[in-house]
């Protein structure tokens, strides 16, 4: 379930949220994995149970589903919303698995703007987080491969650092 906190950390209410399996229509509990907030309160939630990016209202009813496998012309059921975030500008950044870019951009009005990341074939590399700052600038997280990639607003990576391995200097969990 998704928890909304008050300015001191207080939970003041309860989202229990549901997904829908993409090829049977059953609903079931969902286990949300990353949440986001818009300008106008809709609440965007990538959830471990699905493969789309849930958009709800502020009442936590779901209103919209964007399906990232259809954005980049791919089954739904082959790419999966693993992490969300909202810039300053209202776009969306997912990260995604499945598909050969792995942050995908969408506009305000959740269209695909642009693809930016680690390009991958076959397997992913893993995003397991992805954040912006109010420079625009991308911070992404893997759970193989670098620890942590940063890119400039185009897409281009400005730096990345870390490893899956013991030692002050590495990660052995990103998230």
């Amino acid at each position: 379930q998704i928890v909304i906190l008050d300015k001191k950390g207080i939970g003041i209410a309860k989202i229990p949220h549901s997904v829908i399996d993409a090829t049977s229509g059953d609903r079931r509990l969902g286990e949300p994995r990353s949440v986001a907030v818009r300008k106008n309160g809709d609440i965007l939630v990538a959830d471990n149970q699905c493969c789309y990016l849930d958009v709800l209202d502020f009442r936590g009813h779901s209103i919209e589903k964007i399906w990232p496998g259809d954005l980049v012309g791919q089954p739904k059921s082959k790419v999966q919303t693993r992490c969300v975030a909202v810039d300053t500008a209202g776009n969306v950044y997912l990260g995604v698995s499945g598909c050969g870019t792995e942050i995908l951009v969408l506009t305000p009005d959740l269209k695909l703007k642009t693809k930016m990341g680690v390009e991958s074939t076959g397997e992913s590399k893993g995003v397991t987080g992805v954040w912006v700052d109010k420079d625009g600038r991308v911070f992404a997280t893997y759970a193989l491969g670098v620890c942590v990639r940063a890119y400039a607003p185009d897409g281009k990576q400005l730096l990345s650092f870390g490893a899956h391995d013991a030692g002050h200097e590495n990660f052995s969990l990103p998230s």
